[in-house]
């Protein structure tokens, strides 16, 4: 499953340029006033691949961000390389 959703959101990828290697998707999770426990670990399960933090504590739990990524890496619906 996380090979295919990876391809599917292949063409919304940023592509590298000017001999760089590294690509940063395009649709990012804004994890800003989400308290569901298992958001994080839903929006990964979806495809995204990208986390924002936005750095607002006051407006974010950052542990919960944390279970969520350890959890999909855990059940292997990614890897850390992946993220």
């Amino acid at each position: 499953m996380t090979r295919i959703v990876g391809k599917m959101w292949e063409k919304y990828r940023l592509r590298p340029t000017q001999g760089t290697v590294s690509t940063i998707p395009v649709f990012v999770y804004g994890t800003a006033w989400k308290k569901e426990r298992s958001a994080v670990y839903n929006a990964i399960k979806a495809g995204f691949r990208a986390v924002d933090t936005a750095a607002q504590p006051r407006h974010y739990q950052e542990h919960l961000i944390g279970d969520g990524i350890r959890r999909a890496i855990a059940d292997g619906t990614v890897s850390r390389a992946d993220l």
